[in-house]
């Protein structure tokens, strides 16, 4: 209900013994963990665990994130046009991507966005390395930014491209 309908695709191994795959019932509300995927401007969900809702608060309670997210970047585009965004006070410039400029992605620590901003402002179409974001994020520990990388990946902010150290926006073109 939050977005157009889109594939999702769960590789399940018949051969692994006491495997965790659950069949869920058509109509059946899921939430969907796993990796976000473009290929010729058609996104598609690669999934790591599909589970049944067992209470629909959860619906409920992302319903509201999506309404509150969209409420917060309509009035963030509308208001003071051509004022400087900036992430959070005194977080300063990472330098590289234009990673300063961009808005703010609510619920996201600082580590978080500064990782999203430089990816999400990459021009390089296999998107950015973690080796890069290192040199960008010079002050930011490798696993720190592993961290921030996998959770915004479980969050659908970016997707790995042509392997497991390289990243490119959901926001991407």
């Amino acid at each position: 209900m939050t977005a157009a309908p889109m594939d999702v695709r769960q590789w399940v191994d018949t051969d692994e013994a006491g495997g965790e795959n659950v069949v869920v019932p058509p109509r059946t509300y899921v939430k969907v963990i796993g990796h976000l995927r473009s290929f010729q401007n058609k996104r598609s969900l690669v999934a790591f665990k599909i589970l049944p809702l067992e209470d629909m608060n959860a619906l409920t309670a992302h319903i509201l994130e999506t309404v509150n997210t969209h409420m917060i970047l309509r009035n963030n585009l509308t208001s003071a046009p051509g004022a400087p965004q900036s992430i959070s006070a005194g977080m300063g410039d990472v330098g590289g991507y234009g990673g300063s400029g961009s808005l703010p992605v609510s619920g996201l620590t600082a580590h978080q966005s500064q990782v999203l901003n430089l990816i999400k402002n990459c021009p390089v179409p296999e998107g950015m390395s973690l080796q890069e974001l290192k040199l960008q994020l010079h002050n930011m520990s490798m696993l720190t930014i592993k961290q921030a990388v996998e959770f915004l990946s479980s969050e659908g902010h970016i997707y790995s491209t042509v392997d497991d150290d390289h990243y490119k926006s959901t926001d991407a073109e």
